[in-house]
């Protein structure tokens, strides 16, 4: 079944339990003529991303929508956007996967609140090739450290630049010595790196050796949102700039 007929049908269901709220499952499918197999499975997908919630009455499971004012409170609802709000503030250019595995929650239940949180103006997406990064929206970022937060949120180039603000111009043989990965994925990491004016190249003859343009930048976002394994290692470095 393709994404247009699911959400088509995810919408009818919807749409009916506005106009009659506490319906149960067999009920639901016998009004929609939809196997209640297929019922139940929309149903439990609906409920996950709290567009819907049910209650047991009567011996029965009954489903209702999250906002028709019937007496169920969307505290959960709120305190569940409070928590993504707080973890994008702290972390600002996070992606969908990484906020729903910090909050130990589903992609599709984060990516269903993102996107509300979205259309309300409170947080704001940069779209990146194969997925988006997540800022809120008084954080002051200008685009270019925006997409210097993306690279800090990669462990390649975190480690790369964290390396580098404490041994400026080092050949890419003496960087590769620093980590377990291949040549090709650290040249592909360095390339990108030039490419955004992050790094620049210094040439050493035929060899090539990097160092960061502005290193007060790097140093302000890694001190200011405290990047896991990086902190410690680079407050002194700090103590230069301020």
């Amino acid at each position: 079944m393709n994404d247009f007929i699911e959400q088509q049908t995810q919408q009818r269901i919807v749409d009916l339990l506005k106009r009659k709220p506490g319906l149960y499952i067999s009920k639901i499918a016998e009004l929609l003529n939809i196997h209640i197999v297929e019922v139940e499975r929309h149903l439990a997908l609906l409920e996950e991303k709290e567009i819907i919630l049910s209650k047991i009455e009567d011996g029965l499971r009954r489903y209702y929508c999250q906002y028709i004012k019937m007496g169920i409170s969307d505290t959960h609802v709120i305190e569940t956007r409070r928590k993504i709000y707080d973890l994008i503030a702290k972390n600002p250019g996070l992606h969908q996967t990484k906020i729903a595995q910090m909050l130990g929650m589903s992609k599709s239940h984060a990516e269903y609140h993102l996107n509300c949180l979205e259309r309300s103006n409170v947080i704001q997406a940069v779209v990146e090739p194969g997925f988006k990064r997540y800022y809120v929206e008084d954080i002051d970022l200008g685009l270019d450290e925006k997409e210097l937060l993306a690279f800090l949120h990669t462990d390649v180039p975190k480690n790369i630049l964290v390396l580098l603000l404490r041994n400026p111009n080092l050949k890419h043989k003496d960087i590769l010595a620093k980590f377990e990965i291949a040549p090709s994925t650290l040249s592909y990491h360095l390339t990108k790196l030039v490419k955004k004016g992050i790094l620049s190249v210094v040439r050493y003859g035929e060899e090539k050796g990097y160092r960061i343009i502005n290193k007060r930048q790097v140093l302000k976002l890694l001190v200011s949102y405290e990047f896991e394994g990086a902190v410690d290692g680079i407050k002194d470095l700090w103590n230069e700039f301020v």
